[in-house]
């Protein structure tokens, strides 16, 4: 360690005021960013102070700012990491650092503190001090900055904007060891991926399909796949009942999202196909249940809409049987214009509608049961 002291030239620290102490704080962070190691910082400093090589005013300066020079690594980590990352570490910076500016401009204060503690409690400028300081400049940098976090937050959020802000930037590998956190983040990106496909059925169900939605609906199952590979990695406790229930659901309702993303890639329904009047008790019944779902997506509402939605597919299943039935009919009974194509393309689209309704019913289901508050306690 001595040889650290003298790499760094900690017996010739400049004494004086508080132009002084900001050089001081300055090594200090350049310590923690060559040694990368702030404990390695402070078993030099502490070594120099046992020596008597700095004094306490110098000692406490260097750990102000080895404390900032520990989230440079952290900064480095989050690089390649996502916007959330970033934007912790650079809170995490600035926090340091704004706590360190206040505790180099308090450090007289408590040194004057330090003298009377050691008259009276016999407290003597140390390693057992200097940990009281660090403790005291942290815990004041807490109490200061507490009531302001939102306005900190608005700070960070204006220094890294999210340019492309994307569905699934929540899903931080950091949390998959947090399986409360990590299911929450998956159920929203889940959410937020249904109502895009919900969005596209509708569509698909219009007059015209645009350009822009065929891509995002390829974007979309980039995101869906995301997802998946997010989930089946969170770390869920042996024999935590809740957390393995909520994770199934959301794999189940990836399973159908997959399931319906298929059918909404399947270009079928042709504009002179749908508008025939076979399909419209079935057409305008699905209409309403994705309307339906989306909505109580939005509101949050899904356990009060699950049966409407369940009596709504169990309805367009009923309907496409009685349309196919029809048809059939009037194709053996030798009716025009029923050639063995139209009919195929009939049946095809009746079945395509059936179960896009399914998948619409089983994704709101299992979004449901993903929520951990709709999850019964074992």
């Amino acid at each position: 360690m001595r040889t650290l002291s003298s790499l760094f030239s900690l017996a010739e620290l400049p004494l004086g005021g508080i132009g002084a102490r900001l050089l001081i704080m300055l090594i200090g962070f350049a310590m923690t960013v060559i040694l990368q190691s702030s404990s390695a910082a402070v078993a030099t400093i502490l070594t120099a102070l046992d020596t008597n090589n700095i004094n306490f005013d110098q000692a406490a300066a260097l750990t102000i700012g080895a404390a900032i020079g520990t989230t440079l690594t952290g900064a480095l980590l989050a690089i390649g990491g996502t916007i959330h990352a970033k934007r912790t570490v650079l809170a995490h910076i600035l926090f340091n650092a704004m706590t360190g500016l206040i505790a180099i401009l308090l450090l007289p204060v408590f040194i004057v503190l330090l003298e009377r503690s050691e008259h009276w409690f016999g407290l003597r400028p140390g390693a057992l001090s200097l940990a009281v300081f660090h403790s005291m400049f942290i815990g004041l940098g807490v109490l200061v900055f507490l009531p302001l976090a939102n306005y900190l937050a608005m700070l960070v959020q204006r220094i890294l904007p999210n340019q492309n802000p994307n569905i699934t930037d929540h899903l931080d590998d950091t949390l998959l060891p947090l399986p409360e956190v990590a299911l929450e983040a998956s159920q929203r990106a889940l959410e937020q991926i249904t109502q895009t496909y919900l969005a596209h059925a509708a569509s698909m169900l219009a007059p015209q399909t645009s350009r822009q939605v065929k891509f995002d609906l390829a974007q979309s199952g980039r995101l869906l796949n995301e997802t998946f590979s997010f989930v089946s990695r969170i770390s869920v406790p042996g024999g935590d009942e809740h957390f393995t229930a909520q994770r199934i659901s959301q794999l189940h309702a990836i399973d159908h999202l997959m399931r319906l993303r298929n059918r909404l890639q399947e270009p079928m329904l042709s504009r002179d196909v749908i508008e025939r009047e076979v399909y419209a008790p079935t057409l305008n019944t699905l209409k309403k249940m994705i309307e339906r779902a989306q909505i109580s997506l939005a509101e949050q509402s899904l356990e009060i809409e699950l049966s409407s939605l369940a009596s709504e597919s169990d309805a367009i299943a009923a309907q496409a049987l009685e349309a196919r039935t029809e048809v059939l009919r009037s194709n053996a009974a030798g009716s025009p214009g029923h050639t063995s194509e139209t009919l195929l393309r009939v049946t095809d689209t009746l079945r395509w509608l059936e179960r896009t309704a399914q998948h619409v019913w089983r994704i709101s289901h299992y979004l449901q049961l993903g929520r951990r508050k709709n999850l019964t306690n074992p």
